[in-house]
């Protein structure tokens, strides 16, 4: 199952039900039931979902970094190509075989490795062999470690997307389900069943006590002279 419910909606709801609970559960056995289930789906989702977001900003900062590395790798080795190949002595040595890809990271970086073991093989045929090798090794030293790092948070973050997909789905498959019971014991009047409807969820309106349940950066700012308007997603 797949719910279309904006993640962020998803979040609210899951806090928001888990107050429903505590404030009805000693009315009715069938929401006292729904209370360790849903912490923990709310909780995992929860989890998922905020180390999700704070990832997509370091995985976004770490990638800027790292294609920054690689790029200076590239233009450092290429402004050294055309001396090593114009050294007869270094046989087989093709320039256009370094950085003829550049926007692969992975390729720029093999071909830095394969630059800098040609020159240390043939340092002493190579004017300033030394500062070209400080230059570009040190410039692909810092680029393996970057763009590393930036593929290490790439495979974290697609890892975490999933995960945080099918936690999505358990919760939401609960909340449906808690929505009904809600339904038949409390009554679809009552005012908390009417919070868990995903068309109360408003980006810029919460419910009272309802900051207390979000970080920091998902509590709105707004201007009280402005209003709001749009669309919302329809109710799960």
């Amino acid at each position: 199952m797949q719910t279309l419910i904006p993640f962020w909606k998803l979040r609210r709801l899951a806090a928001r039900a888990r107050r429903v609970i505590v404030q009805f559960k000693a009315k009715a056995a069938s929401i006292a039931a729904y209370e360790q289930p849903l912490e923990l789906a709310s909780t995992s989702f929860i989890t998922t979902y905020d180390r999700l977001r704070l990832l997509q900003v370091a995985r976004a900062t770490e990638l800027a970094q790292g294609k920054l590395a690689v790029d200076l790798l590239y233009r450092l080795m290429r402004s050294w190509i055309g001396l090593v190949a114009a050294n007869r002595s270094i046989s087989g040595f093709d320039a256009s075989e370094y950085g003829d890809n550049p926007e692969v990271m992975d390729d720029v970086i093999n071909d830095g490795k394969s630059f800098v073991e040609i020159v240390q093989q043939h340092a002493d045929k190579i004017v300033n062999s030394d500062v070209l090798l400080e230059e570009v090794g040190g410039a692909l030293e810092v680029a393996i470690k970057e763009w590393s790092e930036a593929e290490s948070l790439r495979q974290e973050y697609q890892e975490l997307v999933e995960e945080n997909r099918k936690n999505a789905e358990i919760l939401h498959e609960l909340l449906v389900a808690f929505r009904s019971t809600l339904r038949l014991t409390i009554g679809r009047a009552n005012p908390a069943y009417q919070t868990l409807r995903v068309k109360a969820i408003k980006r810029d309106v919460l419910e009272p006590g309802e900051e207390a349940d979000l970080p920091p950066d998902m509590i709105p700012v707004v201007d009280p002279d402005s209003s709001v308007s749009g669309k919302e997603g329809a109710e799960a």
